[in-house]
């Protein structure tokens, strides 16, 4: 079990090894229209370091589990909030990212690590 403050500089050391730059776009939350359908909420963007790599073999095996085809892993700052079916983009490699799926089950977290999927471009 680690302390506050051990977390807090595990953090801090995470932190300062994501040497790219991400906007994150979480959907918003349907909201109710005027005429008893929903339209979609306004996203809400935050532009976050992070670490763009591969999944490795405890994240592919967590895809395989859960039955989801992923091609990136993304690690984000302790604390960025994420949810499935947001969109990353990354401003140094410029490539977009779907989140399929985001590690919340740890108790010591430093980091939040997302399983994406590439999002193809339509040039």
């Amino acid at each position: 079990m680690f302390t506050t403050a051990e977390l807090t500089d595990l953090r801090a050391e995470q932190a300062a090894v994501m040497p790219a730059s991400c906007t994150v776009s979480n959907p918003a939350a349907e909201v109710d229209d005027a005429y008893g359908g929903t339209t979609p909420g306004t996203p809400t963007t935050a532009v976050v370091a992070c670490r763009v790599g591969s999944p490795n073999a405890s994240d592919q095996q967590v895809a395989d589990r859960l039955g989801i085809v992923v091609d990136a892993a993304l690690t984000l700052p302790y604390g960025t909030t994420v949810s499935n079916r947001a969109t990353i983009t990354c401003a140094t490699n410029g490539k977009s990212y779907e989140v399929i799926y985001v590690n919340t089950e740890q108790s010591s977290q430093t980091a939040v690590r997302a399983l994406c999927r590439s999002v193809r471009s339509e040039a």
